[in-house]
């Protein structure tokens, strides 16, 4: 599956995580090859899915928990990905790579928001009464 990622052959990839999964229904790796080859694809919905389920298998994996975060803050819910970057500051006692990079992502995620918020024009219309 990941020879096949790596290749750019998207669905044949996904074709091998899913036989891994038939073989082994707990299967991590095959999770986290799904989710990645679904984002790649644009799928981030369907991506955050499989991280789901590979976070079923190991909760306290902190860069599935991560990368999970990363689509849900490109999704736009903040919140979520929110949780999964409190999920990680307790997780990461220390300096943690994985956090930093989830809450780049939120604020980024943020920033664009509050920029395509204000760069709305708002007119105000007056009509005559008659």
């Amino acid at each position: 599956g990941l020879a096949s990622q790596k290749a750019g052959k998207l669905d044949e990839a996904l074709g091998w995580f899913e036989t891994a999964l038939a073989v082994d229904p707990r299967n991590r790796n095959a999770f986290v090859g799904m989710a990645e080859v679904s984002a790649q694809q644009g799928l981030k919905g369907k991506a955050i899915s499989f991280y789901k389920s590979a976070l079923d298998i190991e909760p306290n994996d902190v860069a599935i928990i991560a990368a999970q975060g990363e689509l849900m803050a490109s999704k736009g819910a903040l919140d979520a990905a929110k949780k999964n970057l409190a999920r990680l500051q307790i997780l990461c006692r220390s300096n943690c790579s994985e956090s930093d990079r989830l809450s780049s992502a939120i604020e980024k995620a943020g920033l664009k928001d509050a920029v395509q918020a204000s760069a709305i024009e708002i007119k105000p219309t007056v009509e005559k009464a008659n």
